[in-house]
């Protein structure tokens, strides 16, 4: 069964979606064909460019230009030692 979420899912508040996508898994196809899931256990939620926790919030740069654009899209800031991941909403 195929549950992806589409971008019409994205394009809402993040205050709907968050709690929706706990519990949901990111699912990477391998060009060997092997499937990475990785389970979405934490979600963080920026109300916009006054957050200055947000990395949006200094204006548009390369690295966080996909904060910019369409819903739906990961957003992966740098981090030492951890991997982590950010959903970019509308």
């Amino acid at each position: 069964m195929n549950s992806r979420l589409d971008r019409a899912f994205f394009s809402r508040d993040s205050l709907m979606i968050a709690p929706e996508i706990l519990g949901k898994a990111l699912v990477r196809v391998m060009p060997d064909g092997t499937r990475l899931i990785l389970p979405v256990t934490e979600v963080e939620i920026y109300r916009g460019m006054e957050d200055r926790a947000n990395h949006a919030s200094k204006g548009l740069t390369e690295r966080n230009r996909v904060m910019f654009g369409q819903g739906g899209v990961i957003y992966v800031p740098h981090l030492w030692h951890a991997l982590d991941a950010e959903y970019s909403y509308r």
